[in-house]
């Protein structure tokens, strides 16, 4: 018998070994697409530290959206003062005023008053502060900026509190706050502590 003996190939998809490699790469794919996209919303948990923001009634006055409520804050405009404006949000202030703005960063010293536990933004910039703690936001038409913490989801039958709450300024947000600025909404409490909802 010769020792030249011709073994046909098998095509891919008839190969046991190439079949079974195929869909071990496909479940490892799928676990890393899965394991990025908890991570994504980990990380700047895990980097983050947790502050605390007042918040306001903002227009218009029904403040829910189906199951979640819109939250505002006493950042979420930019001030008439310029003085707590840098030139670059001075003149932007302007634009946006005029409705003709998209998305510009906005970047808001906080300042934490100790006694009610809580940060307020102080000076509204067009760039990252060099030192300090601040939150990083989108400005929006008509000076409103944006931060990604707006909304958040409310138990069937808990809405009417929260309003009331916020009519009341009485509710405050947690957040987790990353060294760049962007923020994750946590939750929210009463502002004696209590928690609302985890």
């Amino acid at each position: 018998m010769s020792s030249n003996t011709w073994i046909p190939i098998q095509p891919p998809w008839k190969d046991p070994a190439k079949i079974g490699l195929a869909i071990f790469a496909a479940f490892v794919f799928q676990l890393v697409i899965l394991a990025g996209l908890s991570g994504k919303g980990l990380v700047p948990r895990i980097t983050s530290e947790r502050v605390r923001f007042i918040v306001i009634p903002i227009d218009p006055r029904d403040m829910m959206r189906g199951e979640y409520i819109i939250l505002g804050y006493e950042f979420s405009r930019l001030p008439n003062d310029d003085s707590m404006l840098d030139e670059g949000m001075q003149s932007y202030k302007n634009q946006s005023l005029n409705g003709n703005m998209k998305n510009v960063l906005v970047y808001v010293t906080l300042k934490f008053n100790i006694k009610e536990n809580i940060y307020k933004g102080i000076y509204f910039s067009s760039t990252p502060p060099k030192s300090g703690r601040y939150i990083k936001g989108k400005l929006k038409a008509y000076n409103i900026i944006e931060y990604g913490i707006e909304s958040f989801y409310v138990q069937e039958g808990k809405g009417r509190i929260y309003e009331e709450a916020i009519r009341e300024k009485k509710l405050v947000a947690e957040v987790y706050l990353a060294p760049d600025g962007s923020a994750q909404m946590k939750q929210v409490h009463l502002i004696d502590d209590s928690k609302v909802n985890d």
